[in-house]
């Protein structure tokens, strides 16, 4: 029995839940006895609506007693977070009025950097509004998850909005390159994306091939992903080097992988022996580990007791590695082979050692001087280099004018 003309809907006053009034155009019903509006989206807790005691009469003049409501309004449509970590860890959080019924973690999508999606199993929080998972770890580069918008609600009912995040994933361990050469060179090289400041050189292992530990000052690059060093040269045989897993990591912190390389080190020049016999009998031996290519018997010195070259042909054997000659019958006195230092090389690259032998050489055969005086007086004189044990007087022959002995 309200009069509808003494409807003013200015008269109703609408607030927000700090008491400020909320502009709503309120729109009546055919007869005016109803009125009816909708609160902005962008009005969030609880709203009042007031009509005023007298604002309004009914058609016996009787005026209105006061009337009031509020709610609890949630127009916002809820929010998710998505985050990623480098290391893969993902975690979905969804706004605390969001419906945990209305969240199915199947509608995330996770994808890699291709766009082929990947099978991940999402775990909920107990209050069911935090889902987390774990990339794989074979998995590496960009990793992209959404949530659909409308996907889930909130308490209201309002649908949510898309979420979506996205990350470079290095869920690969780094590895570690490590190379020897013959000649004792060492080369420590990390990948690309290892993180230079997790490498401490005091973690390498380098030992000798009894496994004793080697002393050695590896200098790095300047982007300290290559460390280099040298075998000390009185090292020989087999060197090893070792970087052990774990003692470096990736930008992403993973960590890394172990790395060994070992090698036959060779740091000792080889070397050469040069013997003479006193027959002339030359013998030149090179080490077991010389490059025969290296050797050339014209860099083979062979002097005489004056200094003068003698010319003498050097054979070598099947494997190279030994040269042998004779000095000719011509030649008395001191003979010197020299082999010099440098003319030859192991095959790790090493020049050799110098060698040198002498001897004295007597190869002219020694004589005998044999005098008899007509008196008789038999005189036989030998060389001075005669061995006096290889004389025997029954050897001489003593015979007449007839030739009788």
């Amino acid at each position: 029995d309200v009069d509808p003309t003494t409807i003013d809907p200015k008269d109703i006053v609408i607030t927000d839940k700090d008491g400020n009034p909320i502009e709503i155009t309120l729109t009546p019903s055919d007869d005016k006895l109803t009125w009816t509006g909708k609160v902005p989206e962008d009005v969030e807790g609880k709203v009042t609506v007031t009509v005023p005691a007298g604002s309004y009469e009914d058609t016996s003049g009787n005026p209105g007693t006061p009337g009031a409501g509020e709610e609890q309004v949630n127009m916002l449509p809820p929010g998710v977070t998505v985050e990623i970590t480098p290391q893969g860890d993902i975690t979905v959080t969804f706004d605390p009025d969001v419906d945990p019924s209305s969240i199915t973690p199947d509608d995330v999508k996770i994808t890699d950097k291709d766009g082929n999606p990947i099978d991940i199993t999402l775990t909920p929080s107990d209050d069911g509004l935090t889902w987390t998972g774990k990339v794989p770890e074979d998995v590496e580069g960009k990793v992209t998850v959404t949530v659909p918008e409308g996907s889930y609600g909130d308490t209201s009912g309002n649908p949510g909005t898309p979420g979506a995040g996205e990350e470079h994933i290095n869920m690969v361990p780094p590895t570690v390159k490590v190379e020897i050469t013959p000649e004792g060179d060492i080369t420590v090289t990390y990948d690309p994306d290892v993180d230079p400041s997790s490498i401490t050189p005091d973690d390498f292992k380098i030992t000798d091939k009894d496994g004793n530990p080697i002393e050695i000052t590896l200098t790095p690059s300047d982007d300290g992903l290559t460390w280099t060093g040298k075998v000390p040269e009185e090292t020989e045989g087999k060197v090893t080097v070792t970087v052990p897993a774990g003692s470096y990591e990736d930008t992403s912190g993973n960590l890394g992988q172990p790395g060994t390389g070992e090698n036959q080190v060779n740091m000792l020049p080889p070397t050469v022996k040069v013997e003479i016999t006193p027959e002339g009998d030359i013998t030149v031996s090179f080490d077991p580990d010389v490059d025969p290519t290296t050797i050339d018997p014209k860099d083979i010195v062979i002097t005489d007791k004056d200094g003068n070259p003698i010319e003498i042909t050097l054979t070598p054997s099947d494997d190279g590695l030994t040269w042998t000659g004779k000095v000719p019958e011509d030649v008395e006195g001191k003979v010197t082979v020299t082999v010099p230092a440098g003319s030859y090389e192991d095959t790790s690259g090493n020049p050799g050692q110098p060698g040198t032998g002498e001897n004295q050489v007597n190869m002219l055969p020694p004589s005998v001087q044999v005098d008899i005086t007509p008196e008789g007086d038999i005189s036989v004189t030998f060389d001075p280099d005669v061995d006096p044990s290889s004389i025997t007087p029954d050897d001489f022959k003593i015979t007449d004018k007839d030739g009788n002995p």
